[in-house]
């Protein structure tokens, strides 16, 4: 499988648009063509509270490292000002602390969570409550001196701790984690120690999602405020929280699509276009909505034999396959014997391209004429 990822500059263009990606014909015409759409920059507010003040800038530099280039923006704000504040145009809510919130504020958090929104909690020194009700936080624990609490499992193809685009994983494996609270709550682990213990935990409410992190971005809890972990994990979680701001952009044929009215197709492959179906590019409003086929319609299913003689019914059925222990013995014959062959070819290529023998004849020697005899005079 290869990824690739390409930027197409807008140029001065702005607003929404739309578009496709065509491969050339083959036999199957109907999954060469990926469909795209995308709408206005909308700004990415935040907010953050936070009983330590220092705490809540170390979380609002991690959250916003290029504010005027993402066109992001935080504020860091107290329990009290967060109850005056509107959450409607928030994508990502940073929690710090134990503090419960009033009655009127859960109704607020619930509804914030459940339209989308994206609620980070992450404990204090403290106390073992958290915003959200039914999450807790454990007993606080400090790693032997010069020892640290290591991070051994995390989900790496998707969340906030996945692998990126070009398969390289985040650096969990080298943090260096001094003091933690896990979390405890019935939901989905993302990252662990090597105990067992949670790292980071995830509850999925509504169309929104409620994490829990069990270290601190401090000195003396961890040293996640150097950035290689916290900065795209906030990031990532900045994404997912922004869709509810703005209309759906992209969706899958055949999935629940909230939209305002029977939207217009604008160029679906081939006539008889159905929302929401077919695959093409649909006008809702004065917004724009792609659909693509699902992926799960390219993956290629193995079946078992017991399975494709029930589908095959009475129908009779000829079934070849490997009968060897090693599933994989007649691959490895196969490449063992293109290997000799290669072997053999290098060899015969050898032999027919060295160089002739050089022949050395012994260089001629000079004759040295013989003295004359002195004649002897009696």
């Amino acid at each position: 499988c290869l990824e690739l990822q390409q930027r197409l500059p807008l140029g001065t263009r702005k607003g929404g648009g739309w578009g496709w990606l065509r491969l050339p014909p083959d036999r199957n015409p109907r999954d060469n063509t990926i469909f795209f759409a995308y709408g206005d920059d909308l700004p990415q507010q935040a907010l953050i509270v936070a009983d330590d003040p220092l705490l809540g800038t170390l979380l609002k530099l991690a959250a916003t490292p290029a504010p005027q280039l993402l066109n992001q923006s935080a504020q860091v704000t107290t329990l009290a000002d967060l109850q005056r504040l509107e959450l409607n145009g928030v994508a990502l809510l940073l929690w710090q602390g134990s503090s419960s919130p009033t009655a009127e504020l859960q109704a607020t958090l619930t509804q914030f969570v459940n339209d989308g929104g994206i609620l980070l909690t992450l404990p204090d020194a403290d106390g073992k409550t958290s915003p959200w009700p039914g999450l807790t936080w454990g007993d606080l624990e400090k790693a032997p001196e010069k020892q640290i609490f290591p991070v051994a499992h995390w989900e790496r193809t998707e969340g906030p701790l996945a692998d990126t685009i070009h398969g390289e994983s985040l650096a969990l494996a080298s943090l260096q984690i001094r003091q933690r609270r896990p979390p405890q709550g019935d939901g989905e682990i993302l990252a662990e120690f090597s105990d067992g213990s949670p790292l980071l935990l995830r509850l999925q409410v509504g169309r929104g999602q409620v994490l829990a992190l069990a270290t601190l971005p401090t000195e003396s809890w961890s040293d996640l405020a150097e950035g290689p972990v916290l900065v795209p994990m906030l990031q990532r979680l900045w994404w997912d929280g922004g869709r509810r701001l703005a209309p759906p952009a992209q969706a899958w044929c055949g999935e629940a699509v909230a939209t305002s009215a029977d939207p217009r197709p604008l160029n679906g492959e081939g006539s008889g276009v159905v929302f929401p179906w077919h695959a093409g590019l649909y006008q809702d409003g004065d917004n724009w909505l792609a659909l693509n086929r699902p992926p799960a319609e390219d993956s290629r299913e193995v079946l078992s034999q017991a399975e494709l003689r029930s589908l095959m019914g009475d129908l009779r059925l000829t079934v070849l396959e490997d009968n060897s222990q090693n599933g994989d013995r007649l691959q490895t014959e196969i490449w063992r014997a293109l290997l000799l062959m290669v072997l053999l070819g290098l060899l015969g290529e050898a032999w027919l391209t060295a160089p002739a023998p050089l022949s050395h004849s012994p260089a001629p020697t000079r004759r040295q004429a013989k003295p004359a005899r002195e004649a002897n005079h009696g």
